[in-house]
């Protein structure tokens, strides 16, 4: 058994459009225990960067203190010092299409590979099967077990609200409509399809949450009225018009 070297992670999930990103920003802005009252001081200290942006290269993240994203763990497993508290910031999406493969064990990337290529083809990444391959192979990667204790937190969005989010995130002003058809369905070329994945990816995600036997599951969404709930309680009343005046 790994030895548990590193302290506490902090993960965020959720769709690509969820709403992720403002989430983590205005939990530091407007002081929001996303993650509980107990762990809220240790959350905070998890980002230093410039206005709690997140950086791509992981070297630039490293050296800033940013938030790490889904893509950065192989190179947080390889760090011989990894910080010992850090945020993780996943997108779902992005582990189904190859994330989950690139950060498999050997083994469970010849499962993945022996039924599909990668990255998987948009096809297949609504298939429960798949979905749970790829999201187990990410969640089993060697670096979870390091951790005392992980805590996650998902980001929960309707359809449709995904789908708008994500568009405004992609083109914050006016495109030739052509460019926007290409991510009005969370970049599938179908909505039947995509309709299928955003049900099927979050599903994935609760069946498998177990691997990181985590201290703590809290999920997070905005209600009609704006208000940011952290399961199904209110942390955050007007949220909405907070995060918008903050962005």
């Amino acid at each position: 058994m790994k030895k548990k070297d590193l302290d506490t992670l902090f993960i965020v999930a959720g769709s690509a459009g969820a709403g992720k990103s403002t989430i983590i920003r205005s939990s530091f802005l407007l002081d929001i225990p996303l993650f509980g009252e107990d762990f809220h001081s240790k959350f905070q200290k998890t980002c230093t960067s410039p206005n709690y942006e997140e950086i791509k290269k992981y070297s630039d993240a490293r050296e800033l203190g940013s938030i790490f994203q889904a893509r950065h763990l192989r190179s947080l497993a390889r760090d011989p010092s990894p910080p010992a508290c850090l945020l993780l910031h996943i997108d779902l999406r992005g582990v189904v299409n190859q994330l989950g493969h690139a950060a498999a064990v050997r083994s469970h990337r010849k499962q993945i590979e022996e039924i599909t290529e990668i990255p998987i083809p948009q096809k297949l990444m609504a298939k429960p099967e798949l979905c749970d391959l790829m999201v187990s192979g990410y969640l089993s990667n060697p670096l979870f077990k390091r951790f005392d204790k992980i805590l996650v937190n998902t980001i929960t969005s309707s359809f449709s609200n995904n789908s708008q989010q994500l568009l405004k995130r992609k083109f914050p002003s006016k495109v030739k409509e052509e460019i926007q058809d290409k991510w009005k369905n969370l970049g599938f070329k179908k909505i039947d399809l995509a309709q299928q994945f955003h049900k099927e990816v979050y599903k994935s995600w609760e069946r498998n949450i177990h691997i990181l036997e985590p201290e703590g599951i809290y999920f997070t969404k905005v209600s009609e009225d704006g208000d940011l709930l952290i399961n199904n309680e209110i942390a955050c009343k007007g949220w909405s018009k907070k995060a918008l005046k903050n962005n």
